[in-house]
């Protein structure tokens, strides 16, 4: 029944201006549309389409069985989608979008949890099984999932799990992305060779890199606004979150997302998706290229023009999907190529369909509802009056279509014109113009004023009448009650009765017939009517009207030629009208052509000679040879066929045999259980006509020609294929027969199982592919291709171009994790910290990759170009430098260490046997042990060599003399005096001999020499002792941890503990980087002091002959000197020196008390203290550096300042030290100490890997 709306069937429309057609359907909201079985709008302005689908926001749309769209301008398109927010789209078989603003596209799509009231604002899902938690997400491709605020997950099984990244892949199904331009901005990603070049800084390499374009920097990409990203040439993102792909895409709304080329997202949280999309309405989509013909020409027209723009949004909450599809209006949606939509809250479904008025539904190719809240629903059907209703398809070569022009005007059926306000034409042709007129079956008219026209053919012409013919065609009106009021009709009993009365005579009334009694109507059941020749009506309250009518069922009607009710509570309206299943209705004759002949045939081509038909419960068809032969079936016009339990079939010869399924356009097929098939014909070229087809179960299509064949398929647009299980195609020729693939474009592909295809021509053959822009091509499995033109073309890889086109990608946060991308600023961090590094590392070589350093080792350390440190805790410095052997060391150009624990220093130097020093070019050590400072022919002389106070101490030319001076004087006297001179302590020759020396050595007298020179040796020797002690402690090439050793594969520690503290400065500038570990190393392996150089007993080597006073002599030097002095002594004067001898130990007595050795004794016994003081300092100073050191332990920061305090027997040091860390892998360290006039200081580089 109808309260204040329109319903066709046992429907209900209780809302202003509502319309419900369909069983069970309902309409409550104000100008609400209910289309199906139990469909429910309950919103104001809403429209729900399809079995139990349900519209309960202001203005939102549910189309397809199941569907669900609660929120406010909401849109759920597909089996069991569900739209819970505002202005939230669900678009494929269980899509759900949860949250405002949020867009869900393919199969079980979902953003939010709508189940559990978990909402993620302005969140994007597209792709089969894509999911999106957080607010601003974004997952395209199959099971990608954004689950972090403003993450984006892209490509098949991508998971982009924290806050503001980008994901392109999953832990263990990582993405390479591929042909990525040099980043310039701070926040740009980096592709290799950006990091290829850093490396290359290190051997002094430098290129630039540049994406291909004008290569003016006229057409750099540029992301202006925070978060934003842009990609490819002439892409600009240039607000908040604003992204950017493809060349000239543009994105200036704050979380916009431009996708394609020249692709406008300008609205806030709009999205524009294809070549030329233009997404102007905030929280607008657009998905969709131009649409062209096979030559590249505009296919579209606008008032003559032709439309070369992409899909196009321009208002809040527009939806356009399908090529050059236009959604103006606000929150108005657009399906199809063309589709446009212009009014407020308008929705246009199919090729070219129109939805110009507020609030208007436009469903079918070049349908179009232009008046306020006017629906338009099959091919080029016209509603272009405030709330008019055109239902139904075009005729005569599609020259007259389904028309409703004037205000509240309804026309159902092919070619039906409700042309006056108010006026309503059922029926094939059917035509209403007059003011509240009603025509009712083929060709009937009502032209005039509150005119009825009931049957096919029939014609009312004057105001305020019903006719039920013509002139020439009239019928009769059967089965008419005695009229009790003035106004009302009388039957022929009355007639007769006013006859007989008049002639007194009585005659019973009987319709004409054979007129022998075989034909008498017949009213067997108790408040039955029969009228009609041979009307049979044989049920309790059953009515048949008509010739032949027959009503079995109670409460039945049956009502025209040969009509028949059999089910109860059945009505047949119509000749030739069946109603089988109880509570079911048939309106509608037989449908005939011009001829007579039959114009519907069925499956087998057999002619259909019967009106409409219900045969099953509840039930409904309204049109000529319409059939609804399933539970609760409806279908509505010409030929209609609804054969699945609560199937809807609307529009001529529309086909829903699926249960559940919706059909709706001329020649529309909905086989599959739950699918919606919504569209008329399309064409394409060579093949010709290709009506729209959804045989998949749960499958959608939308679009002239469109086909959804798999199971849970979407295709939307004009000859959209999608062929895979849950696949979706969306726009012009867009094909998806990969399971799970979703197309999106103009004659996009997506064959890949579960890929993904966006832009026009684009392509995704890869299993789990992702091709996203014009021409984009993705061939390789979970291969992601971003941008026109882009390729990618290998397994698990992200491409933003392709060879000779490649991209930037900006806006990329900086990387955290091992498999995150780089961006500009961390690879700035690395050069910067890398060049920092150079000051104090640097080496030059090919470049190429040819001449690599090789550490092979263990904890080995290579540096310079071709060096090789091949022992375990080697070191090679310099090139082409070797270090081959355990704890070998090598540092100089082409320096050779081939032995354990040798050193070789200096070009071409060569150590070669075990613990040998080869020191300076071209020496060579060949002897374990020893010290070489040349080679054969190629001696050197060891300059300022101090005096040797130890047995095994090398001697220098002075003192080489000095011992000579004597042995070769002129006189037993001169020799006399120059023993008294060596001796010292007051010792004189005089005429009486020797006078003896006095020593004082710690406070003891000694009158020998040797037990004097014995008590000094024993002195040192503590001293030498103390002074190792303190070297130990004060982190004398150690870790400055007392008694503690070097650490391996540890942190990074001050310079000042690593650094010898007494090292002159040329000693500590030669300290090497740290080996693996941290633990440093001396260059030349040898102690070396300003005062001396300790050999560690080893010989040294290859000493040329000593020419200066302070020179080294060699062995042969001092040899030959031995000899001469050996010589001279044999033959001197032996009597002279044992005179000496006894006069010596006469006289020694005096001269220990003597003031010359006292005054000797005090000198040494100052300078002992003083070097006491020093040796103390210098503990200090090691003390003070430990505790630098330990003060920056455990303290993080790439920049760390140590400061440390110590003592030791009474002197104090202060230690300040500095550690910058250049990266996760290197360290740059600096630290001085000082204590009185006492200074150490050291710089160190640690690198690990």
């Amino acid at each position: 029944y109808s309260a204040t709306g329109e319903a066709v069937g046992p429907a209900k429309a209780s809302g202003l201006a509502s319309t419900a057609v369909g069983s069970s359907a309902q309409a409550e909201g104000q100008f609400a549309t209910a289309l199906g079985t139990a469909a429910f709008a309950q919103g104001e302005q809403s429209t729900a389409s399809g079995f139990l689908s349900q519209a309960s926001g202001a203005g939102a749309v549910a189309n397809g069985a199941q569907a669900f769209a609660d929120g406010e301008l909401s849109t759920a398109v597909g089996y069991g989608t569900a739209a819970y927010s505002a202005g939230s789209t669900a678009i494929g078989g269980g899509a759900s979008a949860a949250g405002e603003g949020s867009v869900a596209i393919g199969n079980y799509a979902e953003t939010g949890f709508g189940l559990f009231g978990i909402e993620a604002v302005n969140a994007t899902a597209i792709g089969s099984g894509s999911w999106v938690l957080a607010d601003n997400g974004t997952a395209l491709g199959a099971n990608a999932w954004a689950l972090g605020t403003n993450s984006v997950a892209l490509g098949a099984g991508s998971t982009a799990d924290r806050d503001n990244t980008v994901s392109v892949g999953d832990v263990g199904t990582e993405r390479q992305i591929t042909n990525v331009a040099a980043g310039t901005e701070a926040t740009d990603a980096v592709n290799k060779g950006q990091l290829d070049a850093v490396s290359d800084s290190v051997s002094d390499a430098s290129h630039y890199f540049k994406a291909n374009g004008l290569k003016d920097g006229s057409d750099d990409a540029q992301a202006l606004g925070d978060n934003a990203t842009a990609s490819g040439s002439g892409a600009f993102a240039g607000a908040q979150g604003a992204s950017a792909y493809g060349s000239g895409a543009t994105a200036t709304g704050q979380q916009s997302t431009a996708t394609g080329y020249g692709a406008v997202a300008s609205g806030q949280n709009s999205a524009a998706y294809g070549a030329g999309a233009q997404a102007a309405g905030p929280g607008s989509v657009a998905v969709g290229g131009v649409a062209v013909d096979e030559d590249g020409n505009p296919l579209i027209t606008n008032g003559g023009v032709p439309v070369d723009t992409g899909a196009t949004t321009a208002a809040i909450g527009g939806t356009a999907v399908g090529a050059s599809a236009q959604a103006g209006g606000f929150a108005a949606s657009s399906f199809g190529v063309g589709a446009y939509a212009s009014g407020s809250q308008a929705t246009a479904v199919g090729a070219v369909a129109n939805a110009i008025g507020d609030l208007s539904t436009a469903v079918g190719t070049q349908s179009a509802a232009t008046g306020t809240s006017s629906v338009a629903i099959g091919e080029s059907a016209q509603a272009t009056g405030e709330e008019s209703v055109a239902v139904g398809g075009s005729t005569f070569f599609g020259l007259i279509p389904a028309q409703a022009t004037g205000t509240g005007a309804s026309a159902f059926g092919t070619g039906a014109w409700a042309t006056a306000d108010y006026a309503t034409a059922l029926g094939w042709n059917s035509y209403a113009d007059g003011i509240s007129s009603t025509a009712v079956g083929e060709s009937a008219i009502a032209g005039a004023a509150n005119s009825v026209a009931l049957g096919a053919g029939s014609y009312a012409d004057r105001d305020n009448t019903v006719s039920v013919g013509d002139v020439g065609a009239e019928r009769q009106i059967t089965n008419v009650a005695a009229g009790t009021a003035s106004t009302d009709a009388v039957n022929k009993s009355q007639l007769d009765a006013v006859s007989d009365s008049v002639g007194d005579a009585s005659h019973y009334f009987k319709a004409n017939g054979l007129k022998d009694g075989s034909d008498d109507a017949q009213a067997l059941g108790d408040n039955a009517t029969a009228s009609g020749s041979g009307a049979f009506a044989g049920a309790a309250g059953a009515s048949a009207y008509g010739s032949g009518a027959t009503a079995t069922g109670q409460q039945s009607t049956a009502t025209g030629y040969g009509a028949v009710a059999s089910g109860q509570n059945s009505a047949a309206y119509g000749a030739g009208a069946q109603a089988a299943g109880p509570g079911s209705v048939a309106v509608g004759g037989n449908a005939v052509d011009a001829n007579g002949d039959a114009l519907i045939s069925d499956g087998n081509g057999n002619p259909i000679d019967t009106g409409a038909t219900t045969a099953a419960v509840g039930g409904t068809a309204v049109g000529a040879s319409s059939q609804a032969g399933g539970f609760a079936a409806t279908s509505v016009g010409v030929g209609a066929y609804a054969s699945g339990n609560q199937s809807t079939a609307l529009g001529a010869v529309a086909n829903a045999t699926g249960a559940y399924s919706t059909a709706v356009g001329t020649s529309t097929t909905a086989s599959g259980a739950g699918s919606v098939a919504v569209g008329g014909p399309g064409n394409l070229e060579g093949v010709g006509q290709i009506f729209t087809g959804a045989t998949g179960e749960n499958a959608a299509a939308f679009g002239g020609g469109a086909q959804a064949t798999a199971d849970n398929a979407t295709a939307l647009g004009a000859i959209a294929g999608a062929e895979g299980v849950g696949s979706t195609a969306v726009g012009y020729f867009a094909y998806a027969p990969g399971v799970n693939a979703t197309a999106l474009g103009t004659n996009s592909w997506a064959s890949g199982a579960s890929s993904v295809a966006v832009g026009d021509f684009s392509t995704a053959t890869g299993s789990r592919s992702v091709a996203i822009g014009a021409d984009a091509t993705s061939s390789a499995a979970n291969s992601v291709a971003l941008g026109t033109n882009s390729v990618a073309n290998r397994a698990n890889t992200v491409s933003v171009g392709t060879a000779g086109s490649a991209r930037q990608i900006a806006n990329v946060a900086a990387g955290t994790q091992g498999t995150d991308a780089v961006n500009v600023n961390q690879l700035n961090a690395l050069s910067d910290s890398t060049s920092a590094a150079q000051h104090y590392v640097a080496a030059t070589g090919a470049g190429d990759g040819s001449d690599d350093a090789s550490a092979t080792g263990a904890f080995a350390t290579a540096t310079g170009a071709a060096s090789s440190a091949t022992g375990d805790m080697s070191t090679a410095q310099g090139a082409f430098a070797t270090a081959s052997r355990e704890s070998a060391t090598a540092i100089g150009a082409s320096a050779n260490a081939g032995a354990a624990g040798a050193t070789a220093i200096g070009d071409s130097a060569r150590a070669l046997a075990a613990n040998s020093v080869a020191l300076g070019s071209g020496s060579l050590a060949t002897r374990a042990n020893t010290v070489s400072v040349g080679s054969a022919g190629n001696n050197r002389q060891i300059t300022n060599v101090a005096a040797g106070t130890q047995t095994n101490d090398a001697v220098n030319l002075g003192q080489l003399n000095s011992a000579l001076s004597g042995a070769f004087a002129g006189s037993s006297n001169a020799a006399g005096n120059a023993v008294a001179m060596a001796l010292g302590g007051g010792a004189t020759m005089g005429a009486n001999g020797l006078v003896g020396p006095s020593y004082r050595v710690q406070g003891a007298a000694y009158s020998s020499v040797g037990d004097a020179v014995g008590a000094l040796d024993g002195a040192i020797g503590s001293l030498n002792s103390r002074v190792g002690s303190l070297e130990s402690k004060s982190g004398s090439g150690g870790t400055g941890i007392p008694g503690g050793t070097p650490p391996r594969g540890g942190g990074t520690i001050a310079a000042a503990a690593v650094t010898t503290a007494a090292a002159t400065p040329e000693v500590a500038a030669a300290v090497a980087a740290p080996v693996a570990g941290g633990a440093p190393t001396a260059a030349a392996a040898l102690p070396i002091t300003a005062a001396a150089i300790d050999g560690g007993n080893a010989p040294i080597t290859n000493v040329a002959a000593g020419v200066a006073p302070t020179d080294a002599a060699n062995v042969s030097q001092v040899d030959q000197a031995l000899t001469t002095a050996k010589s001279y002594a044999d033959q001197g004067d032996a009597t002279t020196l044992n005179s000496a001898k006894a006069y010596t130990d006469q006289k020694f007595g005096d001269v220990v008390s003597g003031g010359a050795f006292d005054e000797y004794k005090r000198t040494v016994d100052r300078r002992f203290s003083n070097l006491n003081d020093r040796l103390n300092k210098v503990g200090a100073m090691g003390a003070a550096m430990s505790q630098m050191a330990f003060s920056t332990q455990g303290v993080n920061g790439d920049n760390r300042l140590g400061v440390g305090v110590g003592g030791y027997k009474g002197q104090g040091a202060l230690s300040v030290g500095y550690s910058r860390s250049i990266s996760s892998n290197a360290s740059l360290t600096f630290g001085a100490a000082v204590s009185g006039g006492e200074s150490s200081g050291g710089v160190g580089v640690g690198v690990g890997w």
